[in-house]
């Protein structure tokens, strides 16, 4: 079944075709017949029929209203058995909650925020199509050019593999660049710390990433007033963030 909704640019809506890639999708959340499974954005709904088949418990948030009013007729059945439910709101502005696995292709503009969202998030697995730049950034080495304050942040909470990557010609339209399946998972605190502060000490950091530590803070490790913000471990960063607050 395709739908005839054309896809919105103010949801930066792009369409996978492949259902090929919805199954690989599914199957790498290692699904159970009892778990839950939220799907973040599921437009038409190739990746949900794939989920319908094995999870007891399905719950499916799309803002569009067009697409949400065609998931509604479409899972029709499903939602009147209980195991299927729509609802009409955007990931961003949904509550934490626990959920078994979590899976979606998210939109390209707003894949930072969901990440930052997720992190509020209970959950086992978590299974996300996302732009392959953005995905480098997810994952990158320190001293290499993607490397940034988004990969330092997801580090702290969460183990993230790249899976596969999809051709942009597996869309419609057909967008500009390629993606990747990305594997997540929660991490348990690593440190005690203060979050939104340490946060504040990245943002500094990689506002300056080409300048010295030492240019950067009036007090610093000596053992790494000569390093640069791109090259220095997210245990080095805590280790600059724990001189600070002494």
């Amino acid at each position: 079944m395709k739908s005839s909704r054309i896809p919105s640019k103010k949801y930066g809506q792009v369409f996978l075709k492949g259902i090929d890639i919805a199954k690989f999708e599914v199957e790498s959340l290692l699904p159970s017949p009892d778990e839950s499974v939220l799907e973040i954005g599921p437009g038409p709904g190739i990746i949900t029929s794939e989920l319908v088949r094995s999870f007891s418990s399905v719950t499916a948030l799309e803002p569009d209203h067009v697409l949400y009013g065609n998931l509604m007729e479409r899972f029709k059945t499903q939602i009147e058995d209980g195991r299927v439910k729509i609802l009409k709101e955007s990931f961003l502005d949904f509550p934490p909650a626990h959920y078994d696995k979590i899976i979606g292709n998210i939109p390209y503009h707003i894949s930072s925020p969901i990440i930052f969202h997720l992190r509020d998030f209970s959950f086992n697995l978590c299974i996300l199509m996302v732009q392959e730049e953005f995905a480098n950034r997810l994952v990158a080495l320190p001293g290499k050019s993607e490397y940034s304050r988004l990969t330092v942040n997801a580090s702290l909470y969460f183990r993230i593999r790249k899976l596969k990557s999809v051709s942009r010609t597996l869309f419609t339209p057909v967008p500009r660049v390629d993606s990747t399946i990305i594997s997540i998972e929660k991490k348990s605190p690593e440190y005690d710390l203060d979050y939104k502060r340490l946060d504040n000490i990245l943002v500094r950091l990689f506002s300056n990433r080409r300048k010295m530590v030492r240019s950067i803070f009036d007090t610093y490790p000596a053992d790494l007033a000569e390093r640069r913000p791109d090259t220095l471990t997210t245990e080095e960063i805590i280790k600059i963030f724990k001189f600070l607050q002494n």
